[in-house]
This record gives structure tokens, sequence and C-alpha cells, in this order.
């Protein structure tokens, strides 16, 4: 679950709390609250941004999703800055790239492999190596300079990569997925277990003190 946004709104890195935030709860809790011709126009935006965000869709799904994104920012216009010159500044960037979304789509692959987040974690990981705090650019610099020396060695001798170790409480379950363990403890409702409980029966898990294993 993401988190308040009142309290945590400036730490960290926050693409998919924002994303569930945005186009997940807002149009719920929106509802009956925005007036209507804004809270349509609203979902345009969410109905574009869902599929742009899935991982399978069809070329009928992105004709229609650029569709409605081509709307979305005809109707902004229309309806927050009005063509006019004194009301510009409300256009920001990020309104006239989704006129672009599909058309980047079709041309360099699905947007969730082209996002900025990989980027946002290696500045996070690089950011966490700092250790020189009276230079911490040009400490930062040497970070970045080392591991792309450790990376371009292991490129070229694969053998010399260390095999990644799973997380504590993590299983292998083939295929190349792993069943991780949860991060923090919950106390699950009657219907939630309910479900738990059937869906674990009928992949053969053994469920004992509330909780599901692996056989």
């Amino acid at each position: 679950m993401p988190r308040n946004p009142a309290e945590k709104i400036s730490s960290g890195y926050k693409a998919i709390e924002y994303l569930v935030y945005i186009f997940f709860l807002c149009p719920a809790l929106l509802y009956g609250v925005l007036p209507p011709e804004y809270y349509y126009h609203f979902c345009k935006l969410v109905f574009g941004i869902r599929i742009i965000h899935q991982h399978h869709k069809s070329q009928g799904d992105l004709i229609v999703a650029h569709k409605a994104l081509l709307e979305y920012v005809y109707q902004f216009e229309l309806l927050y800055y009005q063509h006019k010159m004194t009301r510009l500044h409300f256009v920001r960037p990020c309104i006239y790239a989704l006129v672009h979304l599909v058309p980047k789509h079709i041309r360099v692959g699905s947007l969730t492999e082209a996002s900025q987040w990989t980027m946002e974690c290696t500045i996070g990981n690089l950011g966490e190596e700092i250790r020189l705090h009276s230079n911490p650019y040009a400490n930062l610099t040497q970070r970045i300079i080392e591991r792309s020396h450790v990376n371009a060695v292991k490129s070229m001798v694969p053998d010399l990569a260390t095999s990644k170790t799973l997380p504590t409480g993590a299983l292998d379950i083939g295929s190349n997925y792993v069943l991780l363990g949860p991060h923090q403890p919950c106390q699950m409702d009657k219907q939630v277990f309910g479900a738990l409980k059937t869906f674990a029966l009928s992949q053969n898990w053994h469920i004992q003190d509330g909780q599901a294993s692996l056989h």
C-alpha cells in the first residue's frame, strides 16, 4: 500500500506510489467530488495510462488509448487554460508528452521497459555509497566510474560475477520465479484468508497456523 503522501511526499522516489494514488485510488476518491466534466476528463487520462502500463496490449488497445489521451490534452486546454497566455504556465511538459506516448511506444517498445525507474534505483544505490560528505559530487563520480569498470569486467568475463543469493525466507519455485516472504507482519481478515487458503489448496500448499507454506 502507498504511504501517506502528507507525511512522505518528499522522501525518496515514489513512482509506483504515485501511480497507485492517481490512477487507481483517485478515480474512486474523486467520484462525486469533482464536477462531472472534470471527472470524465480525468478518467480519459486514467484509461489511457492504464493501457500504456499493461505488459500485454493489442494494437487496438493502443489506438483507443491514443485517442483518449489526445482528447484529454485537447480538453485540458479548453478546461484549464482556455487558450489564454496568462494561464500557459498550467500546461506542464508532462501534458504535452501524453501526445507522444503511443507513437513512442510503437517506435521503441513497451514504455514499462523504458521508464525512469531503473535510473531512479541506480541513483538511490549510488547515493547510499557516498562516504565522503565533504565533497559528495566528486565521491559520487568516483563511485560511478568504479561501478562502470566492474560492470565492464563482468560483461567481458561473466564467470567473475558471483551468483545472487535469494532474500531471507524466499523460495525458488522454478521457471525463473521466486516466492518472496512477507516484508512485514499483517493480520488477514477472514475473507482474505479464505481466498488465500482456497488458492493454496489448489496449488497443493500446506496450511498451518494460519499461514501458507509449500510442501
